[in-house]
């Protein structure tokens, strides 16, 4: 997510197929679920990537793709106010998390802001899918509606601050692929794209990390069998993860 101003309005720019209005919000999860039950019911089988090119709207449209990604730009609202982080203390139990969990935009010192509920200190130690899961039990289905505050002063901030949320962007943690031709390597802010983790998904390499207590690797998470149970889906095909 990015910000954009202009004279009149500010705009937050949206890099995410969550978000796109006039439709409902619909989580990751949600919206991959209705991708297979699409293919499944059209094909019986799996839905295939969609191909990137080519990348105009008629060029598509003539050749039957669906239309390909791009930025979202929503008008920003006073309601959902900026919250300091140094306002907030990480919860590190889950009998601990609210019952419900109210979403507020994290404002830095640095700049900008993040439109993470797992930005906020508060739920900084837990996941998506796992806020998700204690959300779920606790009876709450749907999002609460965001709540107005103040928007406190960062004058005070210290110099310094760690962020245990995010990664610094920059060569030393960033994942290297080697570019073809005279170009300088690509650059990947994300573990899916080291050659050591890169056979799991986001959420296998999470629920590794909790069943083992530690980061494993694919070859390691393969070779222990942590994720090797077997179930089906609606149509009776087996599901192996892992």
């Amino acid at each position: 997510m990015a910000l954009s101003s202009s004279s009149t309005k500010d705009y937050e720019i949206f890099m995410s197929t969550v978000q796109k209005p006039p439709e409902p919000e619909q989580s990751f999860e949600e919206v991959r679920v209705k991708d297979y039950i699409k293919a499944y019911t059209a094909t019986g089988r799996p839905p295939v990537p969609v191909p990137e090119v080519p990348t105009t709207p008629n060029a598509r449209y003539a050749l039957g793709l669906p239309p390909i990604f791009s930025p979202i730009p929503i008008e920003s609202t006073p309601s959902i106010s900026p919250t300091s982080i140094a306002a907030e203390k990480a919860i590190t139990n889950t009998s601990d998390l609210p019952t419900i969990q109210v979403f507020q935009a994290t404002k830095t010192p640095i700049e900008g802001q993040f439109q993470s509920i797992t930005a906020q200190p508060t739920f900084s130690f837990f996941s998506y899918e796992e806020l998700r899961l204690y959300a779920y039990l606790s009876g709450n289905i749907m999002p609460p509606t965001p709540l107005p505050s103040e928007i406190p002063s960062l004058d005070n901030a210290p110099t310094q601050v760690i962020h245990p949320f995010y990664a610094n962007d920059s060569a030393a943690t960033a994942f290297a692929r080697p570019s073809i031709g005279p170009d300088a390597p690509d650059a990947y802010m994300s573990i899916t794209a080291s050659l050591k983790f890169d056979k799991h998904s986001f959420e296998e390499l999470r629920l590794a990390y909790r069943l083992a207590g530690k980061e494993l690797t694919s070859f390691e998470i393969s070779t222990r069998g942590l994720l090797q149970w077997e179930t089906k889906d609606g149509f009776g095909n087996r599901l192996r993860p892992g």
